[in-house]
């Protein structure tokens, strides 16, 4: 399951053992893996979280974020 809250994240840890991952995280790891290039339209969903006031990513995927794309990341 992808979320940065951190309710939610207990929650699945707690009642189904289960894992969370941020959605940085994910798109970090779809580049490495080749899935997708990155762009200034995907930059631009970036962008849109920051407006939509979406929860902080963490500091690690944001610098991996950074060396991956050479984008400047600009989100929460």
């Amino acid at each position: 399951m992808t979320t940065i809250d951190d309710d939610l994240r207990d929650f699945v840890a707690q009642e189904f053992a289960g894992k969370t991952i941020a959605p940085l995280a994910i798109v970090n790891g779809w580049i490495t893996k080749g899935l997708i290039t990155w762009d200034d339209d995907l930059q631009g969903i970036i962008e849109d979280w920051n407006r939509c006031n979406e929860h902080p990513q963490p500091r690690k995927a944001i610098k991996r974020f950074e060396r991956l794309t050479s984008y400047t990341y600009c989100g929460p």
